[in-house]
């Protein structure tokens, strides 16, 4: 039995022997591809290393999104199934680590192969997401992406990719385009490029890329200044040309669209005739090649010669110091140069003529050439015998002019009165109106205040100024300042109607606190009496009821809306029931109102410092308290920072606490 064990051993260890070599042998012999082993047709095999990945932590990579591999452990990695040559790979990570959760990212993950691939690098970290990139529409070369420092190459036509580097969980990220496509061009843009990392969140930015618009533009040299010169490209997208030098139509050309550039209008005055060079083609990127050449434009120079004696002078003439011109008799004569366009001529006599003692004038000698002929022509004048028309009338029995004195100006009329803020807008009869604006004279004079037709008294005037007293009978409408016959835009015043009249009153007492505050309205804490309320029913006897009461409308001294007392009811903790309490008013605005001491109904001496703010109705109890000594910190020593010194608890006394910050 042992020898036939043998044989089925050895038999056993042939066969595996022939399929692990028959196996072996193509993938070995491979052609070379994005980093792999040799040369052959395929079919080749795709892997790289895992690096990051937590102990205990495991993940799934697919390729090309169906090809799945389970990856627990740190390493070189291969997908079980090869890739047949000249084929793409696509390497993602289909199911990342759970446990712990983490963020793996693959660089080097696509391509052709040509050859074993084994450059696909996974990296995994923890805290961390990576950032994917989806790409849609791309046909040219070249895009690369960029988030922060780190640059992505997009390749081929894949479709799908994400940046190297995971970034921490909180971080910004920023994703643009750092370079275009080419071949074709293209423009891509960026959709949710940016934002923060967080956790569970996937960051996937969309990429759009489309083949885009280019330019057509070139230059233009020779133009003289001429009206009507214009371009066309494609017969319709019209440019005006004013100068020489660079130009671009408006208009942009689809990538691989055609141009072609024509002149649609010659340039006149001068006259010129430009050509188009390298006017056509197909655009696959800016064209800026297009040449539009216009040729120099000359003018010839004329001179006119007046009052020469006889017909063989020997004078000569000179145009910029040159291009001798003989001009022995009177006549027309043209100088043999042209003067290029916008170019400067200078006509001088360089020869006498020789046949008269007189000398020759040139006039209009010198200017500049900008048609044909040079305008106005030099006249060479060599009489000195005639007579010029200068100055005055050629009529008979004319009377002489002598210089009129001018009419008197006539003077614009004054600035009418301008009302420009009024302070306040509304208020009762015998309120105070501070009225700004401009042009109302120094003083007041004749001029006038009005309240809805109504003349107002006033108490000040100034030119930018008026303090108007609202009068009795006035309505609301517009105030105006008339100054003179003009009177000032009219500005909207508000004189409100009264309210339905309160007979609140509070209950008789005496002793009671109070103050006047700083909008001159009387405050009342009630001392000992009788109280006002109804809920719960009036007491027939004294007592410390405690009540706040508001008499607003002391101003009003003739009566009106607004004269009324008020039960303020406090939120929060309120001082107790006292009398002969002393009090002050705080100067801030809108105020508080202080209290201190007294005697309670216990017959209690008080202590207890008290501030009410008005704006808020809500008292703030500071120190104190019932039948306690006072603080008097340190005699002739200040206290610094913010302490309390207190008085002793009293009644009906000046008060001697002292609050320092």
């Amino acid at each position: 039995m042992k020898p036939h064990f043998k044989s089925v051993v050895f038999l056993s260890l042939l066969l595996t022997s022939f399929v692990l070599s028959a196996c072996s042998g193509p993938v070995g012999s491979g052609s070379g591809g994005t980093g792999g082993g040799g040369g052959g047709t395929g079919p080749f095999t795709i892997g790289g290393t895992v690096s990051g990945l937590a102990a205990g932590g495991s993940m799934t990579l697919q390729d090309n999104g169906a090809d799945s591999l389970v990856v627990s452990a740190n390493g070189a990695f291969t997908f079980k199934t090869a890739i047949v040559a000249n084929k793409p790979y696509l390497v993602t990570v289909s199911v990342p680590p759970a446990t712990p959760p983490q963020t793996c990212t693959v660089a080097g993950g696509s391509g052709t192969t040509t050859a074993n691939v084994t450059t696909v690098v996974v990296t995994c970290t923890t805290g961390t997401q990576a950032i994917g990139v989806t790409v849609g529409g791309l046909t040219g070369t070249g895009l690369v992406l960029q988030n922060g420092t780190e640059f992505l190459t997009i390749t081929g036509t894949t479709t799908t990719s994400q940046f190297k580097t995971a970034i921490p969980f909180g971080q910004n990220y920023n994703v643009t385009v750092s370079t275009q496509p080419t071949s074709p061009a293209q423009t891509c843009t960026v959709t949710n490029g940016s934002g923060v990392s967080t956790a569970g969140v996937a960051v996937n930015v969309q990429v759009t890329c489309s083949l885009g618009t280019l330019s057509i533009g070139g230059s233009v040299s020779g133009y003289s200044g001429g009206t009507g010169f214009a371009l066309q490209n494609n017969g319709g997208d019209t440019l005006t040309i004013t100068k020489n030098g660079a130009f671009t139509f408006p208009t942009l050309v689809p990538v691989n669209g055609a141009y072609k550039v024509t002149v649609s209008g010659q340039p006149s005055g001068p006259n010129q005739t430009c050509t188009v060079s390298l006017g056509t083609g197909t655009a696959s990127a800016n064209v800026t090649n297009v040449s539009v050449v216009c040729p120099a434009v000359f003018h010839p120079v004329n001179v006119s010669v007046v009052g020469v004696l006889g017909t063989n002078g020997a004078m000569q003439l000179l145009d910029n110091g040159g291009d001798n011109l003989m001009t022995p008799k009177n006549g027309n004569y043209v100088f043999a140069t042209t003067i290029a366009h916008g170019s400067a001529y200078d006509v001088t006599e360089f020869v006498a003529s020789g046949t008269q003692p007189e000398g020759c004038i040139v006039w209009d000698f010198s200017g500049t050439a900008l048609s044909t002929p040079v305008n106005p022509i030099p006249l060479v004048d060599c009489g000195h015998n005639d007579w010029t028309w200068m100055d005055g009338t050629n009529a008979v029995d004319q009377f002489g002019k002598t210089p009129q004195a001018p009419p008197p100006p006539t003077l614009p009329p004054p600035p009418a009165p301008g009302i420009l803020k009024l302070s306040p807008l509304s208020g009762f009869p015998g309120t105070s109106v501070t009225i700004t604006g401009v042009n109302f004279g120094a003083t007041q004079g004749a001029s006038t205040v009005t309240f809805n037709g109504v003349a107002a008294a006033v108490t000040n005037w100034s030119a930018t100024s008026i303090t108007a007293i609202v009068p009795f009978g006035a309505t609301s409408g517009s105030v105006i300042v008339t100054v003179g016959t003009m009177a000032s835009n009219g500005v909207s015043f508000t004189i409100p109607t009264c309210p339905p009249l309160i007979s609140d009153t509070p209950g008789g007492s005496q002793y009671s606190s109070t103050w006047t505050d700083n909008n001159g309205n009387l405050w009342l804490l009630t001392g000992i009496g009788f109280t006002s309320t109804t809920t719960p029913p009036p007491s027939n006897l004294p007592g410390y009821f405690n009540e706040l009461w508001e008499f607003t409308g002391t101003a009003n001294y003739g009566g009106g809306c607004g004269n009324l007392w008020t039960l303020v009811t406090p939120s929060g903790s309120t001082p107790s029931g006292r009398w002969g309490a002393i009090t002050w008013t705080d100067p801030a605005t809108p105020g508080h109102l202080w209290l201190f001491g007294g005697q309670d109904g216990s017959l209690a001496f008080l202590n207890d410092l008290w501030d009410f703010n008005i704006a808020t109705k809500t008292w703030t109890f500071h120190a104190g308290g019932q039948n306690v000594p006072g603080v008097y910190g340190t005699q002739n020593v200040p206290t610094f920072g913010c302490s309390e010194d207190l008085a002793a608890t009293r009644r009906g006394s000046n008060p001697t606490a002292r609050i320092s910050c």
